[in-house]
């Protein structure tokens, strides 16, 4: 079950805004760095000036403009779907371009506040004796220095950093534009200069709008991830801060809109000033409208109910099936969550073998067959669970539980919990599995396998699971996407699953439900995919006689996924490491081929080939090494012992092919 931020977390429109955004606001500093740049070479004042008044904006200030958004487009662009040694070549040079950036800002801090004389304002080209000419990399007063230190940073982070340290680089970029828009302010509020310990400074509205822009391309580069993919979700916190950006980004315009009116002498200060309230006012108030009615949409969206439902009046009759009258009366939010309890409850109809959920008007599965199990569940979203968690989203829903994205409420961290449905936590042999688990990811503690994070019951019952969460996406869904992977791809994705199940192996687990829903994949450092394996709920322990585990993991039932599952396991035989080998196999040759080996019309065809059907050989359209032919049809073979004796004898073959 997928345990990744889903698509539906994010709302993928806001997402592609915020990614065009910051391409335009890239392109759009580019032109007014070179424009500013062009001004100090042709000894052009009003380019100088940016076409505003105040002091100049410093050719310095230009030039590491440019650098910066030269770099964010190379960025963006190395982001689509570029060879790799291009896409690399990009990333490579868009830091070399930040790193001469933040040299320029260290050292021109390093003089101010030393009281250093470096002789930075290197003239590089002058029109004519009398021009200022274009200068680098001075000058640079200590705040411009430590805003252009702080960008380098974020974007050198969001280069070569994994997606967990977006946050910070995002940070950053909201410092630099804090720092270097206080000029802006003060101008707009009429302030002649700014003083600080390095001296006293007139304001320069041309900087401070630079930086504006060029903060706001480096904070979107990456939408869907940190801050700027939390403002693009789909959730109640989001909408609340999207309005409340709005509201910052509304009110410098507001004092803009004040200053020129009282400037130009069409109102009088105290008039302006009261124009300016008002207007704040009104905006505020619309804001909080606007995202209190988006919230009530979001509600009902998740409750199953229309927003005029969502909300009774007090005393209201309310008919929620023929012949059923409720009586509610509404006693604030406590009555909201009630009702939002109850409708959310609402019957599902899944297939436990596709593990996917059919329309409620059908009883068999038109995948494969089955007969659907029927399912009430309950969503918690927006709900406290278990008095430390704040639910904020489905990740993910199967036929025995449901795995959201939640906050610690009190570690402010975030977390996959998964539920087991109600309508199978009342199985004693359910809630063991379940509970086996919890103690399977316990005993392991690998890089490549999830960390469970606790376990327990609630107060009215309910078995959860908490781990660790991912934000990226089931190697299923990238073999969707690619169709087939090269030899070399699929190395390096399943020599890390070679390394998780080495790690259970030892530990006495065999997993029993390897599959590619079950590999989790997020982007990594230098390009490289960091995988997880998940969802141990199938896992076996050997070597131990706990009396439950043995009554979980006999003979005679059959459990998996059955386009990996191996044929001892079809039979309900004992299983060993040698299952998930076989699992392994059938990857290995849908990675390449774009399909398993053996999938029927129906699970039980799909079963019976497993059992007697020898493993097809790869297409003739698909070319492989003959090591890795060799490895996966020996992978494949009917009888264990005719497997490979370790895992660790496939990840040697991949080893090579890398």
């Amino acid at each position: 079950m997928p345990i990744a931020q889903p698509t539906n977390y994010l709302n993928e429109r806001l997402v592609g805004y915020a990614a065009a955004a910051s391409m335009f606001l890239a392109v759009a500093s580019l032109v007014l760095g070179a424009a500013v740049a062009y001004g100090w070479i042709a000894d052009n004042s009003a380019f100088k000036h940016m076409f505003l008044n105040g002091p100049v904006v410093w050719s310095s200030v230009a030039i590491n403009t440019v650098f910066l958004s030269t770099a964010i487009c190379l960025l963006l662009v190395a982001d689509r779907k570029l060879p790799k040694t291009l896409s690399h070549a990009l990333k490579v040079f868009a830091s070399l371009l930040c790193f001469v950036a933040f040299l320029a800002g260290l050292s021109t801090a390093v003089e101010t506040l030393a009281g250093l004389d470096l002789s930075l304002n290197h003239i590089w080209y002058r029109a004519n004796e009398d021009s200022s000419g274009l200068s680098y990399p001075g000058p640079m007063t200590p705040d411009v220095s430590f805003a252009f230190m702080a960008l380098t940073l974020a974007l050198a982070i969001q280069t070569w950093f994994a997606s967990k340290r977006m946050e910070l680089a995002q940070w950053l970029c909201v410092v630099a534009l804090m720092v270097t828009s206080l000029p802006l302010i003060g101008s707009v509020s009429g302030a002649e200069s700014l003083c600080t310990f390095f001296g006293c400074l007139r304001m320069s509205e041309g900087i401070s709008f630079l930086f504006i822009v060029l903060s706001s391309s480096c904070f979107l580069l990456k939408p869907d991830q940190g801050l700027a993919g939390f403002l693009c979700s789909n959730t109640a916190s989001a909408l609340v801060a999207r309005r409340a950006t709005l509201l910052v980004v509304f009110l410098p315009i507001l004092f803009a809109l004040r200053f020129a009116l009282v400037q130009y002498k069409i109102v009088d200060n105290g008039l302006g000033w009261a124009i300016f309230a008002f207007g704040a006012i009104a905006l505020a108030v619309a804001l909080v409208v606007t995202g209190v009615k988006a919230t009530e949409q979001l509600m009902a969206s998740a409750a199953g109910l229309s927003p005029s439902a969502l909300f009774s009046q007090t005393g209201s009759m309310a008919i929620n099936q023929p012949g059923n009258l409720e009586f509610s009366i509404n006693l604030g939010a406590g009555v909201i969550q009630d009702q939002i309890e109850h409708s959310s409850s609402h019957v599902r109809k899944v297939c436990l073998a596709c593990e996917k959920e059919i329309d409620r008007d059908q009883d068999v599965c038109p995948f494969c067959d089955s007969v659907l199990t029927r399912l009430i569940n309950k969503s918690l979203v927006g709900q406290i669970f278990a008095d430390k968690y704040e639910v904020m989203w489905q990740l993910g829903d199967g036929g025995m539980a449901s795995v959201y994205l939640a906050k610690h409420l009190y570690l402010q961290q975030e977390l996959a919990v998964k539920v087991l449905h109600a309508s199978v936590s009342g199985s004693i042999v359910d809630v063991k599995r379940f509970q086996q688990e919890a103690k399977a990811l316990g005993t392991l503690n690998h890089p490549n396998i999830i960390a469970i994070k606790d376990f327990g019951f609630t107060a009215s019952g309910e078995a959860f699971l908490a781990m660790e969460y991912i934000r990226g996406f089931t190697f299923a869904d990238l073999l969707e996407r690619s169709n087939g992977l090269t030899v070399q791809e699929t190395a390096s994705v399943m020599i890390q699953v070679c390394d998780a199940l080495l790690h259970a192996h030892g530990e006495g687990i065999v997993h029993r439900d390897l599959k590619p829903s079950n590999i989790m994949c997020s982007p990594g450092p230098n390009g490289k995919m960091d995988v997880k394996v998940v969802d141990f709920g199938l896992a076996k322990i050997t070597g131990r006689d706990d009396v439950d585990v043995i009554k979980l993991t006999q003979t005679g039932a059959c459990y998996g996924s059955p386009p990996y599952m191996s044929p001892e396991q079809c039979l309900s035989k004992s299983v060993d490491f040698r299952t998930d080998i076989y699992a392994l196999g059938c990857i290995l040759y849908e990675c390449v081929v774009g399909k398993s080996p053996f999938v029927g019309g129906s699970v039980y065809e799909t079963l019976t080939m497993q059992v007697t059907d020898p493993a097809p050989d790869f297409p003739a359209s698909v070319s492989v090494p003959a090591e890795y032919r060799k490895m996966v049809m020996q992978a494949l073979e009917k009888k264990p012992d005719d497997r490979q004796r370790s895992v660790d004898e496939i990840k040697q073959v991949l080893l090579k092919l890398v």
